[in-house]
This record gives C-alpha cells, sequence and structure tokens, in this order.
C-alpha cells in the first residue's frame, strides 16, 4: 500500500515540500525622530529564516526575531534606558517576533504579504510589500513600514519623541540544496 501511495504521488506531482534557505546577511535597522531630531539605530542579534519552495510563495514562510536588548542607537546611556520597563522591557519581553500569515507574488520583483509582530505582549498584523530579487540559488528581500511605538506600548505619550516609527528589514538568502 505504501509503495501504490508514492507511487501515485510521484506521478500527481504531489507538492514538493519548502525547500530551506540559509541566510547569508539580514538586518533590521529604525529611524525615529527626538526633539526634532532623526534617531537611527539597529539591532545586533536577530534571525530571519525562510522555508520556501522554488513553485510556490503561497506555501513560504518567513519568520524573524530579534534580541531587544541588542538595540544600538549609538549612545549608551539612551541603549540602556529603552531596554528598561517603559520602552523595550528585555527582562520580561527579550524577543521582538515577526512571521509571515500570507505570502504571494506580486508584480515583478514584488512579494506581498501579512506578517504577525508581536513586541511585548501586542500583537498586530500588518501588510507589507517586499523587493524581492530571486534566482535558483539566491533570495533578496527587502521592505520598510511604518509603526505607531505606542500601539506596542513602547514608551509613553511624549511631546518631543515621535509616535511614529520607520523600521527597515533586509536579508538575503542561499539555496541549502
Amino acid at each position: 500500500m505504501k509503495t501504490l501511495l508514492i507511487v501515485v504521488l510521484l506521478i500527481t506531482g504531489a507538492p514538493s515540500p519548502a525547500q530551506d534557505w540559509t541566510t547569508d546577511t539580514a538586518a533590521v535597522t529604525f529611524k525615529i525622530r527626538n526633539a526634532g531630531i532623526a534617531v537611527n539605530g539597529t539591532f545586533d542579534s536577530l534571525e530571519i529564516r525562510l522555508e520556501h519552495s522554488e513553485k510556490d510563495w503561497k506555501a513560504a514562510r518567513l519568520f524573524g526575531r530579534v534580541y531587544a536588548a541588542s538595540i544600538v542607537t549609538g549612545m549608551g546611556l539612551r541603549d540602556k534606558h529603552l531596554r528598561k520597563e517603559d520602552y523595550f522591557q528585555v527582562q520580561t519581553h527579550p524577543w521582538i517576533y515577526m512571521e509571515s500569515t500570507d505570502l504571494k507574488r506580486a508584480e515583478k520583483g514584488e512579494l506581498e504579504g501579512v506578517f504577525r509582530l508581536t513586541l511585548k505582549e501586542h500583537t498586530r498584523e500588518i501588510p507589507l510589500v517586499f523587493a524581492c530579487s530571486e534566482t535558483k540559488d539566491k533570495i533578496s528581500l527587502e521592505t520598510s513600514f511604518e509603526l505607531d511605538r505606542q500601539e506596542f506600548g513602547v514608551g509613553g505619550k511624549s511631546l518631543f519623541l515621535s509616535d511614529r516609527v520607520r523600521v527597515f528589514v533586509s536579508a538575503e538568502f542561499s539555496s541549502t540544496r
């Protein structure tokens, strides 16, 4: 019976399992205005994974997590303050997660998706459009989006610190086959 099932699956062209990709490079950076001045930052510790078969983006999964305590803005005192309870609360919520719930090829060179972003105890679904460069052995993805830091419980009301944060994500993957 098992042999018959395998033969039927081979003949009917059963979907191939998702292919794992190795992450070559990945970066998550951000920009926010504080007292009218643009503050740039990055996270030094992150992981982004891609599972994708060559034929179908709908079955693909894109997952990332950022170690919140790895925040770097170029000012040590500010970074230390951002790790505390009123901002990222890294002792209780060490990771920021982002995972695709839906991916599809859009126009040439673009990939559209809906992602579940979890920061502290807050989870929101956000639509994203990625610039996507794809060959048989390499995939490069790049996107940016804005979010309201207060929706995620990061910092309180402020006359000086903008509520809007611009986030930039990029990753390059190589085929493991």
